[in-house]
């Protein structure tokens, strides 16, 4: 809401009060006194929910923190950034002063390509630094970190014999989902044990931040971006991948369909038997056709009228197969129908 001033609130309540003697006067010209009175106390009640929205909010008093309390860890990203910040600007910005933006975004890009040697000493020191912050914070137990997810390398493993690889690239499908010690593993061996428990998973895919990952599909696929992750997958021999079953879809069950017909037996054959009508006059079918249709003079001209729907019909109407109507008789008038204007659009280059 609109906040005000003391010199507006004052301004309105002045309007106020003066608009609703004017008011009071125009619409009650024999009002009395104590009306008056009761109707500007109305607009001053109103003039105070004004100010009332229009105060500030009392301002919350700042709770001192203590200049000794042990600060919550930054992550080891950062760690390696603001330890390195030197090296960083020496080595990639020319010894310029870069943005810091610019500077957190090399660092980024510097800790990705980083082994798990190279990150642990700032793991291992954040680790630390948050055991100390959680000590002294007990609320913090509930944000704890997860367990480092340290993904072990796959050279020298020994591949079974029903296995093929490694291939480079990468294996489309999560056959069980991208949770950890389900569908994704730190070590190979324990990998390929899940795989061979898992009818549904075609092979295991590498990656150095997500580890090895069972995968449901068989042909390794490969493209810029996993050459630049480095993905390496290895896959079952003689694998078939099972295609998901489609749910089949819920069809309407058709209603058998009623005869309202007799039926007798001819030749040995159930045949229906033909419903005899009774021939009706061309009178009484002109009566029903022409059933509250009737002549209507208006303005010296002859029409039909519909008296049930009020619909007007033109004098040749009669002759018609397919009658439309022209009007309608609305307060004892005839209401023309308006004609339809077809709008013709205009050809782009005309």
């Amino acid at each position: 809401m609109t906040k005000f001033s003391e010199t507006q609130i004052a301004r309105l309540t002045k309007e106020f009060l003066s608009n609703g003697e004017k008011y009071m006067a125009d619409t009650f010209p024999h009002h009395t006194r104590e009306e008056v009175e009761d109707f500007n106390i109305f607009l001053t009640s109103l003039v105070d929910v004004v100010k009332n929205f229009s105060s500030k909010k009392a301002k919350k008093e700042k709770v001192e923190k203590d200049p000794n309390r042990v600060k919550r860890p930054v992550p080891a990203s950062w760690m390696f950034r603001d330890q390195n910040r030197s090296e960083i600007i020496a080595e990639h910005f020319e010894g310029k002063s870069p943005k810091g933006s610019e500077i957190s975004k090399k660092a980024k890009e510097l800790w990705d390509s980083m082994s798990t040697e190279e990150r642990e000493p700032y793991e291992t020191a954040r680790a630390k630094l948050w055991e100390e912050y959680k000590a002294s914070t007990p609320t913090a137990s509930s944000a704890s970190p997860k367990t480092p997810f340290v993904v072990m390398t796959y050279e020298g493993i020994e591949l079974p014999s029903d296995w093929s690889g490694p291939h480079m690239g990468f294996l489309k499908g999560l056959a069980a989902g991208g949770k950890r010690s389900e569908g994704k593993f730190e070590s190979f061996s324990d990998a390929l044990e899940a795989a061979n428990q898992l009818k549904s998973c075609g092979g295991i895919t590498y990656n150095s931040k997500t580890g090895y990952s069972l995968r449901v599909g068989c042909e390794v696929k490969s493209d810029a971006t996993s050459e630049k992750k480095g993905e390496m997958s290895w896959t079952k021999m003689d694998f078939e991948v099972v295609e998901p079953k489609k749910k089949a879809r819920k069809t309407k069950a058709e209603k058998p369909v009623e005869l309202d017909v007799d039926l007798e037996e001819f030749n040995g054959k159930i045949v229906p038997v033909p419903e005899q009508h009774e021939e009706e006059s061309d009178e009484e079918e002109s009566d029903e056709e022409e059933e509250g249709v009737v002549p209507w003079e208006h303005n010296g001209k002859n029409y039909y009228l519909n008296e049930e729907t009020g619909e007007v019909y033109d004098e040749g109407a009669a002759e018609d197969e397919d009658p439309k109507p022209i009007g309608k008789k609305i307060d004892g008038e005839l209401v023309l129908n308006k004609p339809k204007v077809k709008i013709m659009k205009k050809k782009s280059g005309q």
